[in-house]
């Protein structure tokens, strides 16, 4: 028996062998077959760990930074390495783990076998080499300590630090693209050569960090995101207009915190062609920053922090796909007729009425509905409202009795989540969903379901043809 139990285990080693040959073989020639310019892109996958997931658009921005991206007068280069992904995923290379809701590819993962590949083959072509064992909050405390590791790499083009702490950078690393760390200071110092960075991303330890002005001698800086807040420096608004260059190329910014209105209108003046943007104004005119300039706006997020604010005039462009708007008293009409809006998500909104009513002429675009702790308790729209609309998410509704009638005959609709709602608006959710079941046969909407104060205490499948329904039964 145990000379039996050997010989299989030849076999299995055997077989095991000769997989682990064929898909190598298989994988070379897939590699071949890849223009030039994806060979980079895939192998850079080589520097991620097994198993994780990996953000795209830092991905991408990765590749950008070291030049594996070709240039085109007419295209961003984030939207042609973009492409690149869509055609490392067609071609069964990468794995998207998770999409945007216009189907760009937000997460991807790679299979632990290519991912080996690819480690093997970048050092094979002396194209990256991997030093086993990790560096764990690692803290460079010192500019003479920081300058000994990186006098050595004076021609490096990324440092991603983003997990390490670094409390100051040595003069030097001119040819820096990508720059990623943590730093422990709430003021960021910044060497004043670093000219060529179009990726910044800071991880505040406090929290809060304040720019130094040299920021603005970074002129090709295309993503700036710090974590958790930023401010800019603004002493004085009229000699920053004067002296501060200004970053036609930066395209995305986050977090930045804004004392007042002014303050924010000075930064927007001098990042013209911004595409997102994510930030917070503690002080309001009774408008909003003039957000209407930026023509390539795309995305906003802003807030009010927590101090509900009263807003007359919007002063959003009417080309804006995603919205998010926190602690803001508004008139939702303004909002309804921005006609390419595909994203609203409203948290902790409140508008002048306890009812909020929709026509046919509004939110014609609008996709993706997130409603969270509303002012009003009745909601109505016409027959024909929000015709293009697939998800709809409710949060801690207090005061929401209902949903509008027409969603029961939606045919675009596809999920509608409702989390720490009353029973009214649980009761109109479920109607809504007997209706349209009736109405439509075996389509309709899955629905996930939570009472107001509630805990779940199962969840209750049924398979209704092509549709799924999902209830959580809540015990009060």
């Amino acid at each position: 028996m145990p000379k039996e139990k050997h010989r299989w285990e030849q076999v299995a080693t055997k077989l095991s062998v000769d997989i682990q040959a064929q898909f190598e073989h298989t994988m070379e020639l897939s590699y071949w077959y890849l223009p030039h310019h994806l060979r980079k892109c895939l192998l850079y996958l080589a520097v991620f760990s097994e198993g994780r997931e990996i953000q795209v658009s830092k991905l991408t921005w990765l590749w950008i930074s070291e030049g594996f991206v070709k240039t085109h007068s007419e295209r961003l280069p984030e939207d042609i390495a973009d492409n690149y992904m869509e055609n490392l995923v067609e071609r069964n290379l990468v794995m998207v783990s998770k999409r945007s809701f216009d189907g760009k590819i937000k997460a991807c993962h790679i299979h632990d076998l290519l991912l080996e590949f690819c480690r093997k083959k970048a050092e094979l072509e002396n194209f990256a080499q991997r030093i086993k064992g990790e560096l764990r909050n690692t803290e460079f405390s010192s500019t003479d300590h920081a300058s000994d590791i990186f006098k050595r790499f004076s021609f490096l083009k990324v440092l991603d630090f983003e997990f390490t702490v670094i409390d100051s950078l040595p003069q030097g690393l001119t040819f820096l693209r990508y720059l990623a760390f943590r730093t422990v200071e709430d003021t960021l110092s910044l060497p004043t050569d670093l000219l060529n960075v179009e990726t910044l991303i800071v991880r505040g330890v406090g929290g809060r960090v304040s720019l130094p002005n040299t920021i603005w001698k970074m002129v090709k800086l295309r993503h700036l995101h710090i974590y958790d807040q930023a401010f800019f420096t603004l002493n004085n608004r009229e000699e920053f207009s004067e002296t501060s260059s200004t970053m036609d190329d930066l395209q995305t910014i986050s977090s930045v915190c804004f004392s007042r209105v002014k303050n924010a209108d000075k930064i927007l003046e001098k990042t013209p062609n911004l595409r997102k943007m994510r930030c917070e104004v503690s002080k309001f005119e009774g408008s909003f920053p003039a957000f209407s300039k930026l023509n390539k706006l795309e995305m906003l997020k802003i807030s009010s922090g927590e101090q509900l604010t009263w807003i007359n005039d919007l002063n959003i462009p009417r080309n804006l796909k995603k919205l998010t708007l926190s602690y803001f008293r508004i008139d939702l009409n303004e909002v309804a007729t921005l006609s390419n809006l595909e994203v609203l998500k409203l948290l902790e909104v409140t508008i002048r009425s306890n009812v909020w009513k929709v026509n046919d002429e509004q939110f014609l675009r609008l996709r993706i509905l997130k409603l969270e702790n509303p002012s009003f308790s009745r909601w109505y729209a016409s027959d024909d409202a929000f015709p293009c609309l697939e998800r709809l998410e409710l949060k801690r509704c207090q005061h929401l009795k209902n949903i509008p009638y027409c969603f029961e005959h939606s045919s675009s609709l596809k999920s509608l989540k409702i989390i720490s709602c009353n029973d009214m608006l649980a009761n109109s959710v479920m109607h809504t969903k007997e209706s349209s079941k009736y109405l439509h046969g075996a389509s309709g909407f899955e629905v996930s379901l939570e009472l107001f104060g509630a805990k779940p205490e199962l969840n209750e499948q049924r398979n209704d043809q092509t549709k799924e329904i999902n209830i959580l039964k809540c015990i009060q």
